[in-house]
């Protein structure tokens, strides 16, 4: 008996009910349960792998993987239970193929299979060794399907199989493990990608995988691959090409099957420049990112700036949350360098009036120097800006966030770079945050973005006025 999407149900209805006979229903793990006697042979021909285009290219080309590893178990699982509806329910599973017999008996993969399954497995793997012809595998099953019950059966089944029931389980005291707890936070970023992505959020959708694009390199090449072809696509249609073709390049490194981008589509990547919002229409659709902006919103915008007031953070992490600052003051706010893959500033700042470059060196300590080579990194983002806004006519200043140290002697700074140390970055973020919550506590949806500007005006924290505000501090050349 077969059946087809429309008449499933009723397929499956008839089977029960009928005598004799055989149901095929191909890549069918669940919506069909057969209690008792409405079945009692299963076989399960081959391993429930890739059933659908997206799942047989993954399985194909990246090989059997951990992120696949408990789809498949999953399946397995569902698959075994269509004839054991209970624990007084009985029935014989046949798993048939090499590739099934090999995933199971892979200790790896034992190791995702809840523990009541694990020893049916187990047990079914110790009985098939004492199987050599047709008649002794004959004699196993009927002693399983006997009615009333082997007393040999039941008393095996009551020793190894029962006690890992659900009903006997015992709730784990154990705490999550650091690898379980890890995956479950890619489980949400990836949820966090899809709702971004559906939504038109490119930018937000890249950055809710790559915080963990490394750590999952680590543990699963494939899934990390896969990932980072995933990032290179949302930055893709976002126009970021640049970003996009590190990300499909490090995918296709990993997997060269996943592609690269196109060398000739490449362009030079540079942020829009958003003309016609004020700078409080700006910073308001930085909160709203998600939708109507409310406490959350602040929230999170102090944990995305935190790196900037505890010296407790990586490199990586205080650029990342400088760049959001930028984006909190009203600039689009991009990071060419690691975005470019080594042309142009750590941050880049920008608006209709004012254009900010900044190098990032608050790793440096007071009794050290700028080298030659730091002094030479931040000289080329000027010919860098050139070279992208060669007509932009926007007030501009190159920036180095670090503490109030000379240049080393070999080093040739000039007046065009000025020290910007992490104090006043962070006293600037702590303005910000508590000038665009003051608007939102004394203004309604209607009329906040009227509010932040006016608020914005007073507190001399306009374009022009913080450009104004800049420190003045040429890096002086050491004795």
């Amino acid at each position: 008996m077969t059946f087809s999407s429309d008449d499933f149900a009723q397929k499956v209805e008839e089977f029960k009910k009928a005598q004799t006979g055989i149901l095929v229903a191909p890549a069918r793990f669940e919506g069909m349960d057969f209690p008792g006697d409405t079945c009692r042979f299963l076989v399960i021909d081959g391993l429930p792998s890739g059933t659908g285009n997206m799942e047989k290219f993954l399985w194909n080309n990246l090989g059997e993987n951990k992120f696949l590893q408990g789809t498949v178990a999953s399946r397995l699982i569902q698959a075994m239970g269509r004839i054991s509806r209970g624990n007084d329910d009985f029935g014989v599973v046949f798993l048939l193929g090499d590739d099934i017999g090999d995933w199971i008996t892979r200790g790896s993969n034992r190791k995702v299979i809840p523990p009541y399954t694990r020893a049916q497995l187990e047990l079914g793997e110790q009985l098939t060794k004492s199987v050599s012809d047709f008649q002794s595998l004959h004699n196993l099953v009927m002693s399983v399907l006997a009615v009333p019950r082997d007393p040999g059966w039941t008393s095996v089944h009551r020793a190894r199989i029962q006690p890992h029931s659900v009903a006997n389980e015992k709730a784990s005291e154990d705490s999550v493990s650091e690898l379980e707890e890890h995956s479950i936070q890619v489980a949400f970023a990836e949820r966090k990608f899809i709702e971004h992505l559906w939504d038109r959020e490119y930018q937000q959708a890249a950055r809710a995988l790559e915080q963990h694009l490394d750590s999952i390199f680590n543990q699963d090449k494939a899934l990390a691959a896969w990932h980072a072809h995933w990032i290179g696509y949302a930055y893709l249609l976002g126009g970021n090409t640049s970003a996009a073709e590190r990300y499909f390049n490090r995918s296709s490194n990993a997997y060269r099957v996943l592609g690269r981008i196109n060398p000739e589509s490449v362009t030079t990547y540079a942020p829009p420049v958003i003309f016609g919002d004020s700078q409080g229409e700006r910073i308001a659709s930085v909160l709203s990112a998600r939708g109507d902006f409310n406490y959350g919103s602040f929230s999170e915008m102090q944990d995305r700036l935190s790196p900037l007031f505890t010296e407790k953070n990586t490199t990586n992490q205080y650029e990342e949350a400088l760049s959001w600052l930028g984006r909190y003051l009203g600039f689009a706010s991009n990071r060419p360098d690691s975005e470019t893959g080594g042309r142009g500033p750590d941050i880049f700042w920008t608006s209709p009036e004012v254009d900010i470059l900044i190098e990032s060196k608050e790793e440096k300590k007071d009794t050290s120097f700028y080298s030659k080579r730091d002094v030479g990194q931040a000289l080329n983002h000027s010919e860098w800006y050139k070279e992208e806004f060669p007509n932009s006519g926007r007030n501009i200043k190159l920036m180095i966030v670090g503490p109030i140290i000379p240049a080393h002697p070999t080093a040739s700074p000039g007046e065009q770079m000025h020290i910007w140390t992490p104090s006043e970055i962070s006293s600037l973020a702590h303005r910000i945050s508590s000038l665009v919550f003051d608007a939102y506590t004394t203004s309604d949806s209607a009329t906040y973005t009227a509010t932040l500007n006016k608020l914005l005006d007073e507190a001399g924290m306009t374009y022009v006025k913080l450009y104004e505000s800049l420190p003045t501090r040429p890096i002086q050349r050491g004795q």
